[in-house]
């Protein structure tokens, strides 16, 4: 009996933990019921892929929230393609208000934000006081980024970089004192601070901070296009040749350590993901080789955030693979027919994705209209439009005298998060069995001569 009791106990005492642990986030919307509110994290700032934890319905303009969180992160609220973010504590509960101003996002096809505000604000609280650094350092940038551009603000900077260092160092919460210091770590990168001490100082030795959002701005501002200019310097030759013909993922960080001098594997690793991700676009590593040693460091990364990390970029690089399946969709056209992108199988497609507030994307319709005029009977020419009003699509085409298919998003937000559609225009090539042959492919003025040479 005294047994049982103690294990129920127990059990009631885990599970009191287990809900304490909940991190909440509620608060209200106006404008948006039936809606679906979600919250996420980042699950690497590498890729800046995102994982969904949780998603609920807004009723009467309400929402309600709850996640499990191992550590500070930022988290992610995400309505349709309208997002805002705060940075939340294991076990804190957020009162939140969002609005949607669709005056200052007008005109806007993406990053549409939301404005979120707490109710009862306390300085103390940790999205308060980042706030509070954050216009601080906003109203110095505005105030003397010209003078930095010409090293006349010298004076200003170092006087701005010793009074926040002075006030991270007071700080307790680590997240808070860290996001300080590495965001003014940025500063000085901007305002040509050298190179060997900033290395020196805030990363070599340092802790790695996977999940912070300033550590790994700074990390990636501060390594740009690094890797790339290291693949061609005198004296990587072992290094790529360990990359790209030993394919030894072993053999090409101890090379790589040793032109870097990292002393950590850990932050050699990472340094060479991030490399591979930023020249995957360019032809300066063979797109085999560098896959080979990705799913070589899924399995066997120095830690569970760099296998993760290797995985994202496997899934970016993969998504727009040559064998990858182009995700399909059913959409209205301007006339209101229904179409598919299986309809279109047994030619290649060329897929464009546009907007009326993109002058760009305006141009290029009218130089895809020649180009269907000449290659229309060989090619399926498809426009996706993303403005919210599908009547926008309807009058451009008509407008135009415009032949090909028109066909409006609908607000199926899945469709662009699948074709990570960022920009517009954006273009995608689809083989006949309906693959993507290319990804982010050419406009219409260069496609002409793929067109001319391969369709003759």
């Amino acid at each position: 009996m005294i047994r049982n009791t103690f294990a129920l106990l127990f059990t009631l005492l885990i599970s009191l933990q287990l809900i304490a642990d909940e991190t909440v986030i509620q608060g209200s919307i106006k404008g948006f019921d039936s809606k679906t509110i979600k919250v996420g994290v980042y699950s690497d700032y590498i890729t800046n892929e995102k994982e969904w934890l949780n998603e609920q319905v807004i009723i009467n303009g309400n929402f309600k929230l709850s996640i499990n969180l191992d550590e500070i992160k930022q988290v992610i609220l995400r309505i349709e393609d309208k997002e805002t973010s705060l940075f939340a504590e294991v076990g804190q509960v957020y009162n939140v208000s969002l609005t949607f101003d669709e005056e200052a996002n007008r005109g806007q096809s993406f990053n549409k934000f939301l404005n979120l505000s707490f109710p009862f604000p306390k300085a103390t609280e940790l999205n308060q006081q980042i706030k509070s650094f954050n216009k601080a350092y906003q109203d110095f940038f505005e105030q003397n980024y010209a003078k930095m551009m010409y090293k006349g603000a010298n004076k200003e900077t170092e006087a701005f970089l010793t009074s926040w260092r002075k006030k991270a160092e007071s700080k307790e919460l680590a997240f808070l004192k860290n996001y300080i210091i590495y965001a003014l770590a940025n500063l000085e990168d901007i305002r040509g601070g050298s190179n060997v001490t900033l290395e020196n100082t805030f990363v070599k030795g340092q802790p790695i901070l996977y999940h912070h959002k300033e550590y790994m701005n700074f990390f990636a501002q501060f390594y740009q296009e690094d890797f790339d200019q290291l693949t061609i310097k005198s004296g990587s030759q072992k290094m790529m040749k360990a990359l790209m013909f030993e394919e030894s993922l072993d053999r090409t960080l101890e090379e790589l350590n040793i032109l870097k001098n990292f002393e950590s594997v850990e932050l050699t690793e990472l340094y060479l993901l991030y490399g591979l991700f930023e020249v995957n676009h360019k032809k300066v590593i063979n797109q085999e080789s560098s896959q080979k040693i990705l799913q070589e460091i899924t399995k066997k990364g120095q830690n569970q955030e760099n296998k993760e990390i290797a995985g994202n970029i496997l899934k970016a690089l993969e998504r727009y693979g040559k064998s990858m399946e182009a995700f399909n969709f059913t959409l209205l056209d301007a006339n209101g027919k229904e179409h598919s992108l299986t309809d279109y199988k047994g030619k290649q497609v060329y897929l464009s994705f546009w907007s009326n507030t993109s002058i760009p994307s305006l141009r290029e319709l009218k130089v895809m209209q020649k180009l269907h005029s000449e290659y229309g009977d060989k090619v399926h020419f498809v426009s996706i439009n993303l403005d919210d009003d599908p009547s926008i699509n309807k009058s451009v085409a008509q407008a135009n005298k415009y032949t090909w298919d028109f066909l409006h998003f609908g607000g199926d937000y899945q469709l662009r998060e699948a074709y990570q559609i960022t920009t517009v225009p954006t273009y995608f090539l689809i083989n006949e069995q309906g693959g993507i042959s290319k990804a982010f492919a050419e406009g219409p003025i260069e496609m002409e001569r793929t067109f001319f040479n391969t369709l003759k």
